[in-house]
């Protein structure tokens, strides 16, 4: 409706510029707004229960009050100092500045530097491809559009990816307009440039304006241009080696960090752990680019000339909004550095640094690794660069000296700036430009913790590992989350951590099932899972009465699959990838014979094989370890019989809004395995069976006419709720709040619970639990209940079905109308 609103107000007001294209935007973002939202009424109940709130708060204020004037000073001080002192308090306070020095402060970040002229030119690259035209097709810009974030956080313009996807009614003029921009055709307004820039605490109790991290959000729009731009860059840079193989900050078609920290591993390696090393930290790397250095290094890349002017034209404009809390500081321009908020950014500052990256190549010795059985093929370098996450590497002290030397220039030509407290070298020589690191001293380089010797210290980074684990899925246990959005969360925000470094650190199928039993242990501490419970069952689908934990294991087994493929796949076109898979393969990794061991496993004989089918195999496995055990087996025969719907009994699973608590203790209950520890027990009601949980939940005679009786009416009254919902005798969603009637008939509907149907015969069975007449489809179902056990599930069902057949052919001769009889047996 909103796009047949938009064509026809384009077809006599055709959008001119930018600024016209989000004025629509936001209008149809704003009507969608008050379509879709849902009109609410305020109800007199809860306004008396506020003014009942408001009137306790007002009476607790004047306590407080009264408490406070009677107290003496010393108390009230101390009082406040314990206040500021509870460690237990998690909020980030901003203190110790004012707006106007905040201010002050990031406007001398992000202001202009003389520049300085040290000699050290960029050399220009000739690629053939300078003076091509912008090729920014339709089709092209669709499919970017296709992949945005929905709801990704929007700049001042307050237009959301969503809209911009779904109003394709503009996107001919959006398309155009696109172009325009990227050709020089169309200078948008200033707002187009200017990104609200949110500065967040770093730690508790900031107390100075360094201690705050700026977050842009820039324009939606700007960023569906620059990624556009951005596209293109990466695409020339790919084609015609614009990039050094040492810089994988933003190659495509690898892991960038995992990579390089696993050639670092295999570069010290080969050289006995015995290299010079120098790691440099950037102070505030994209915020201290110069903007004529960024300009130089652009028109001597290789880079079509329309991507220079391009930027030429959008870097002058760059400002930003300051906002601290709620708080608007002001604007401040961009004259220094490179601004963050879109894909653009991370790829302008690895080609400044490019040109370093290329000079160190040349000039120094590298280190050479194999990277196969010919060993005149070899992978060398004399540093890794991710970002500005750089490593110098040397032989000798004096190499490494001069390469410093170097880097320092460089530095000073780009207006970077050196971290000496964040920098560390193993080389006395350089004592004076990074923190010089002793035998018991580590520096964590892309990840890893490496000592002195570039060693990895894997103990370390797995025990790091598991405590900000332990300390992420405690956090989430403390929220209101239901069980489906927990496990979720638990799976994303804290078993993630390990994803890094699987393949990266050598660790043993063992070691991956350790963390497994390490997060189950937390999982029973928090009580989100019974210990006595069926394990496998947490990392089943939920559609497959399972939980939906991610298994380590499994990710692990997937992960190391796809990663050795992939380096397999690529060894003949890029050495760095072939030197890895050299490296592992000499090791005999679990990475390089995870193939092998899968097989194993699994009983496989194919590679396709695995790749296409390993998620169903795994799960293959956790229920071939089900059936193994007595009582757990119990529930997951069911899988394998069509008379359970599994489905439908999922459903509480996988859409269910229970707390995790609650669902444990559920899931603990279905596993049987309650009364494991005193087997011998006799239920406490007959005195006379064992006390399992089949037992009592359905085959004790004791409480057939008390438990048994309420929990099938239980089952009548939802039924019954629905059926009145459906047919619009109620419109309460509310189950505690309903009640069972006998009789219920409108127009539409008729029905009847627990009372006889009148009949010409006399019948036996002539009372069942719902009787539901549909006037409209002149239909009548009579619906029967029953809970039983997994073992009687099928006779009980078939003795159901056939139970009112005799009132069945009665029913249809009486009100000539076509009767279904609807069992509904759970166990």
């Amino acid at each position: 409706m909103i796009n047949k609103a938009l064509i026809e107000y384009t077809s006599n007001n055709i959008p001119a510029s930018i600024e016209d294209i989000s004025s629509l935007i936001y209008s149809a973002q704003c009507v969608y707004q008050q379509i879709s939202s849902k009109l609410t009424f305020k109800s007199n109940w809860k306004q008396k229960i506020q003014n009942k709130i408001e009137s306790l708060m007002e009476n607790d204020r004047l306590i407080s009050k009264h408490f406070m004037s009677t107290t003496k000073d010393e108390e009230r001080k101390k009082a406040i100092v314990l206040q500021k002192l509870n460690p237990n308090s998690d909020n980030k306070q901003i203190a110790g500045f004012d707006s106007s020095e905040c201010l002050k402060f990031w406007g001398d970040v992000w202001k202009k530097r003389d520049k300085t002229d040290l000699g050290l030119g960029v050399n220009k690259r000739v690629t053939g491809v300078e003076d091509n035209a912008p090729d920014v097709s339709d089709e092209f810009i669709s499919n970017l559009i296709e992949y945005l974030p929905n709801w990704k956080a929007p700049g001042c313009d307050a237009v959301y990816n969503f809209f911009i996807k779904k109003l394709d009614s503009l996107h001919k003029f959006l398309f155009q307009e696109i172009r325009n921009i990227i050709n020089g055709v169309s200078q948008p307004q200033g707002w187009f440039y200017t990104g609200i820039t949110f500065l967040i605490p770093k730690k508790a109790n900031s107390v100075d304006p360094k201690d705050l991290r700026p977050i842009t959000c820039m324009p939606c729009l700007y960023k569906l241009v620059t990624k556009c731009v951005n596209e293109k860059i990466a695409v020339y840079a790919d084609t015609y080696d614009l990039i050094t193989e040492f810089q994988l900050g933003s190659k495509r078609h690898c892991q960038g960090a995992k990579e390089l920290a696993l050639l670092n591993r295999r570069v010290n390696e080969v050289y006995g752990n015995k290299l010079l090393c120098a790691w440099i930290d950037v102070k505030k790397a994209f915020d201290s680019v110069s903007h004529e250095f960024l300009f130089e290094v652009l028109e001597n890349s290789g880079l079509p000339k329309w991507i220079t002017k391009f930027m030429m034209s959008i870097i002058p404009n760059w400002r930003v909004s300051l906002r601290l809390g709620k708080e608007l500081l002001g604007t401040v321009n961009i004259d220094r550095g490179i601004l963050q908020g879109d894909s653009l950014s991370p790829q302008l500052f690895v080609l400044v640094l490019d040109p370093l990256s290329r000079i160190l190549s040349l000039k120094y010795p590298s280190m050479s690794i194999n990277t196969g059985e010919d060993k005149s093929l070899t992978f060398s370098t004399n540093h890794f660069l991710f970002i500005d996450d750089l490593k110098l590497f040397a032989q000798k002290e004096e190499t490494l000296a001069r390469m410093m030397e170097d880097v320092n220039i460089y530095f000073k030509l780009a207006g970077l700036e050196k971290n000496f407290e964040k920098s560390a070298t193993n080389c006395y020589l350089l004592r004076n430009e990074a923190t010089l690191m002793d035998g018991l001293d580590s520096y964590r380089y892309l990840g890893v913790l490496e000592d002195r010797c570039s060693n990895v210290l894997k103990e370390d980074v797995l025990k790091n590992i598991k405590e900000e684990m332990q300390k992420r899925i405690g956090r989430l246990s403390e929220t209101k989350l239901n069980a489906v959005n927990l496990f979720r969360a638990i799976n994303e925000h804290a078993l993630s951590l390990i994803n890094y470094y699987i393949g990266l650190l050598n660790l043993e199928p063992s070691c991956f099932e350790e963390m497994d039993k390490f997060v189950r242990k937390l999982l029973a501490d928090l009580k989100i899972h019974m210990k006595p419970a069926c394990k496998e069952r947490l990392y089943l689908p939920r559609d497959t009465l399972g939980r939906g934990l991610v298994s380590v294991a499994f990710k692990a087994e997937k992960m190391l699959l796809d990663f050795k493929t992939n380096l397999e796949r690529r060894k003949l076109i890029s050495l760095r990838k072939a030197a890895i898979l050299w490296a592992e393969q000499k090791r005999k990794t679990h990475m390089a014979t995870i193939t092998e061991f899968l097989h194993c496993k699994y009983g496989t004989t194919t590679l396709d094989e695995i790749a296409k089918s390993l998620r169903d195999l795994q799960i293959e496995s956790l229920l071939l370890s089900i059936k193994k055990k007595r009582l757990h087996s119990k529930l997951f025969e069911s899988l394998e019989n069509n008379t359970f719907d599994i489905p439908t009994s999922s459903t509480w699973l996988k859409k269910g809004n229970i707390s995790p608590k609650s669902e444990a203790m559920l899931s603990f209950l279905q596993d049987r395995n309650v009364f494991f520890r005193n087997s011998d027990e006799k239920c406490p009601h007959c005195k006379s069976s064992p006390k399992t949980v089949d037992h009592l939940a359905t085959r004790c005679s004791r409480m057939l006419n008390s438990d048994y009786t309420r929990r099938h009416n239980e089952i009548v009254r939802c039924v019954h709720m629905h059926l009145c919902r459906r047919f619009g005798m109620k419109k309460s969603k509310r189950l505690k709040n309903h009640s069972v009637q006998s009789i219920m008939s409108n127009s539409s509907a008729e029905i009847r619970v627990d009372t006889t149907i009148p009949t010409e015969l006399k019948i036996q069975y002539n009372k069942p639990d719902i009787f539901l007449y549909d006037k409209k489809e002149n239909l009548i179902w009579i619906i029967e209940v029953g809970v039983t056990s997994i073992d009687n599930l099928k006779s009980v069902e078939v003795e159901k079905m056939h139970k009112y057949d005799i009132l069945a052919s009665e029913l249809q001769l009486i009100h000539k109308a076509k009767v279904k009889i609807v069992p509904i047996v759970l166990t």
